[in-house]
Order: C-alpha cells, then sequence, then structure tokens
C-alpha cells in the first residue's frame, strides 16, 4: 500500500521530524531509531523524493557506483578505481557495489543507495537492465544517474555512456582481411548476454571484405565447473575444436588473457605466431607488451570513459534538470606483432 513519511511516524510513535531525518534532513536521531524508520519504510515500499530534496539543498556528498570492483578479466577494475579516485577528489564519499547480470539484484543496490540519500549513482549496466521495468521505476527516483552501457538505449531516463566496442572489432576484421587471412575465427561464450553482439559484428564485418563464413568462425568457450579454472577454458576450446590440425588462420579472443592460453597451446604445438594463426586478444594488458610476440589487443579507453562520466555526473548534480545527455567511447584495435 501507498505510505509517506507522516504516516511512518504514526506507525513508530515518533515526529515526522524524526521520520525526516532518517531520510537525511539535518538533525540527530539515534541509529536505532533511524534503522527502524528505514526498514518501516522498506517494508511499505516508501522512497522519498530525493529530486525535491535535492532542489530544496539537502545533500549527503556520497555517490554510488555499481561497477566490476573485482574483475581480473575485462579490465573493468581499472575504470572502477579510476572512477573512484575522481569522485573522491571530487569529495564525494563513495558506496561501491559489485555489479550483477541479474537485474534483481541490481536493484536491491539501488534500493540500497537511494534509502542512504545518495547525490547520484553511476552504474555499469547491460542493455537488459536498462529496459527492466522495476529497475527504471527505481532510476526515476534518483537526483541523478549515469549509466554505462554497451549500446544505446533510447528510453533510459538518464545520462549515459556508450562503450562502444564495434568499431574494434571491425577494426580487427579488416585487418585479418588485409594482411590475407581467409579463416579468421573469434573465441567466446556465446551464452552470455554481452558476447553474441560482439560475434555478430566480427561477422558481418567479415562477410563485408570478402572473408567466406565458415563452421569454426566461431570457437564456443565452455565454462568450466570450478571457477579457478576460468583461464584453461580457451586452451580446453582450442583442444576440443582443433584436436588435430588447426583449420583457422587467425584468432580474435576479446580477452587477452584468453589469448595468452591459446598463444601457449599453439606454440606447444609448433604452431608460429602469427605465420601460422594470427592472434589477437582484448583490453591491454602490461603483459602483452612483453610477451613473444607481442599482444595485439583492444584499447577500452578507460581514463576517457571515466572522464565522460565524472563530466556528466558533476554537469547533472549540479543542474538536475534538462535532458538526458549521450556520449560515445569507442574502443581501438592496437596493432602488435602477433597479429601480423
Amino acid at each position: 500500500m501507498a505510505i509517506n513519511q507522516r504516516e511512518i511516524a504514526k506507525l513508530l510513535n515518533v515526529s515526522q521530524y524524526t521520520v525526516s531525518v532518517a531520510f537525511g534532513s539535518e538533525g540527530r536521531i539515534s541509529e536505532e531509531v533511524r534503522r527502524k524508520v528505514l526498514e518501516t519504510a522498506r517494508k511499505y515500499d516508501y522512497r522519498p523524493n530525493r529530486l525535491a530534496s535535492g532542489l530544496r539543498g539537502s545533500t549527503t556528498r556520497t555517490i554510488g557506483i555499481i561497477w566490476d570492483f573485482v574483475d581480473l578479466w575485462a579490465g573493468d577494475t581499472m575504470i572502477a578505481m579510476d572512477l573512484l579516485e575522481r569522485l573522491q577528489g571530487c569529495d564525494y564519499t563513495v558506496y561501491q557495489f559489485q555489479f550483477d547480470p541479474d537485474a534483481d539484484v541490481m536493484c536491491r543496490h539501488i534500493n540500497e543507495m537511494l534509502s542512504r540519500n545518495v547525490d547520484a549513482i553511476v552504474m555499469r549496466a547491460l542493455p537488459s537492465h536498462l529496459t527492466n521495468p522495476k529497475l527504471i521505476s527505481l532510476i526515476e527516483s534518483a537526483p541523478a544517474i549515469v549509466a554505462v552501457c554497451r549500446e544505446d538505449v533510447e528510453l533510459f531516463p538518464g545520462d549515459m555512456v556508450v562503450h562502444d566496442r564495434n568499431l574494434a572489432i571491425e577494426q580487427v576484421a579488416r585487418h585479418f582481411a588485409g594482411t590475407g587471412r581467409k579463416r579468421p575465427a573469434m573465441m567466446l561464450d556465446i551464452n552470455e548476454e554481452s558476447n553474441p553482439p560482439k560475434f555478430k559484428a566480427f561477422r558481418d564485418q567479415c562477410l563485408r571484405l570478402g572473408i567466406e563464413d565458415h563452421p569454426n568462425m566461431i570457437i564456443r568457450l565452455e565454462r568450466p565447473m570450478n571457477p579457478d579454472y576460468i583461464g584453461n577454458m580457451h586452451t580446453e576450446a582450442v583442444r576440443r575444436f582443433f584436436p588435430g590440425k588447426m583449420d583457422v588462420d587467425a584468432i580474435f579472443c576479446f580477452n587477452d588473457i584468453g589469448a595468452f592460453h591459446v598463444m601457449r597451446e599453439l606454440q606447444d604445438r609448433g604452431i608460429r605466431i602469427p605465420e601460422d594463426v594470427a592472434v589477437v586478444g582484448f583490453n591491454d594488458n602490461v603483459i602483452g607488451k612483453l610477451w613473444r610476440p607481442a599482444l595485439a589487443s583492444g584499447d577500452r579507453k578507460p581514463h576517457e570513459l571515466a572522464q565522460h562520466v565524472e563530466d556528466l555526473l558533476m554537469k547533472r548534480i549540479k543542474n538536475p534538470g534538462g535532458n538526458p545527455e549521450r556520449r560515445i567511447v569507442h574502443m581501438e584495435f592496437i596493432r602488435r606483432e602477433s597479429a601480423g
């Protein structure tokens, strides 16, 4: 049922002032009373109008971030730490929440941030998150929000930075075609939501460049039951698809760590890189420059992305009105020896 602050006060036999302070207004109350107010609010699905309170000048100097803070694969940790340093440098306290592909988990994170009366939210998001009605309902009650997504979701009601990887993928395909590769492949776990669009961009570009489709254009990864061995799934995929002769002349791993495993497997077989098989990773792991041959990779532009997020966030906090803004950061292919 619908409820307001006055009714919460009646339920707890406290003043409406006490309830208002519990939600971030100036004043002092005990932590026990604050806890009871917030628990009652959650029980009845009550959320204060934070945009209105912000217009009245009430701020907490806090920002919530939902990101991959623990990520050894895709390089999101670097972006998260850059954002953290920037926002703390602007004198904000930051609440950190780990990204999750499950929209319900993301909703719980946002609810928690709203209960803390944060001034703004930054979230890494999948397109499915930004079209989820429950999640959008929560976002609309946030005073300011910047989402980072691989695609522009037009109906999303907040500011967005589109972290586009298609340019880099197409550049890799063009490089393979330009260096005479006839049977390139992309190595992916096709069951992850973010991966089918990557393969489509790669395959479509290959076809446009005159590279014929072939059965092994996608080398499917299978997630191991034991996550401690996740790095080995690239090695396992090479062995599963090519128990004998290699039937491809280029492999694009959308991940540097996976590419290291692929290169080691090929080298152990006596296959020359890049003469026999070219290899490209992604995320520009620092070890790639030291590998032999040096690993071609993809630049995710982490600092450029973080700069755009900071700019949009500070702009929206200062001026909560206006239409949502979109910016695009294009990832780029880094050519090195392993690609030929």
